[in-house]
């Protein structure tokens, strides 16, 4: 019997990282961070605690494949994606951006999803920092608190445990 594909979507600002527009002072370095410039501006990409080690567990034991969807522009999404999933031999299989969210009401946006993928609503979960995203399929979403940055975060770990439910 073959199984189907199971799917996360990742959301990114709030969610897997943080971007400021300053560079952090050394008593906040105590986390993955880097210095990031894309057009015309610069800043500082802080990466949440414990991304890695939820993307490697989702991928390697759960089996799940990624997308991303953000409402940021595309230059900035492909870059943080690129970076969340440096050196990781697994990259999501769609990435959606400002580009795709004029093409369709962002709280409808699983919808769209689950059309363009052709499997139901059962093969995915949603990670995001915003229950408004997902109004359609608020089962189907694994709220996680904003993240501001700082490194005193356990949100993915507890993400972890709640996908084993």
């Amino acid at each position: 019997m073959e199984m189907s594909l199971k799917y996360i979507v990742l959301d990114l600002d709030g969610t897997l990282v943080h971007h400021t527009n300053f560079h952090p002072h050394k008593s906040n370095e105590s986390y993955e961070h880097i210095i990031l410039s894309y057009k015309d501006k610069s800043g500082c990409l802080h990466f949440r605690p414990h991304y890695k080690e939820l993307l490697i567990w989702c991928h390697d034991v759960m089996r799940y494949e990624f997308i991303v969807f953000s409402s940021a522009s595309e230059d900035y999404v492909t870059r943080v994606t690129d970076l969340l999933f440096k050196d990781l031999n697994f990259y999501p299989v769609h990435v959606f951006d400002s580009r795709h969210i004029n093409i369709i009401t962002y709280n409808k946006q699983l919808n769209w999803i689950i059309e363009l993928l052709g499997v139901t609503k059962n093969d995915i979960v949603c990670i995001d920092d915003s229950k408004d995203n997902y109004q359609d399929h608020k089962d189907r979403i694994l709220l996680i608190e904003e993240w501001d940055g700082y490194s005193q975060d356990n949100e993915l770990i507890t993400i972890r445990n709640l996908l084993l439910i």
